[in-house]
């Protein structure tokens, strides 16, 4: 499971380190999403947040976000099979 996480750390700093660069050409258009709003705190704040925390933030919130949505599934999986007359199906 490790190396998962530090495939997607891997992405994840990619994708900031990109951005950055987009950041430094002229004529770039700013965004209103996640990695925008960090970075420009990250540089608001004389790097109190620096690119290793806004990495792995983005991993806590890509994991939260998966595992939410497939506990939800399994649950509702789970409970169709285990009661589908409730569903208007017969076993």
């Amino acid at each position: 499971m490790a190396i998962h996480f530090g495939n997607m750390i891997e992405v994840f700093d990619k994708m900031v380190k990109q951005r950055l660069r987009s950041r430094q050409v002229q004529g770039w258009m700013a965004s209103s999403d996640v990695l925008h709003i960090l970075l420009t705190i990250s540089e608001d704040s004389n790097n109190v947040l620096d690119i290793t925390n806004i990495d792995h933030l983005l991993l806590d919130l890509f994991a939260a976000g998966t595992d939410t949505t497939t506990n939800t599934l399994e649950w509702a999986m789970a409970n169709y099979y285990t009661n589908p007359k409730h569903y208007g199906e017969s076993k």
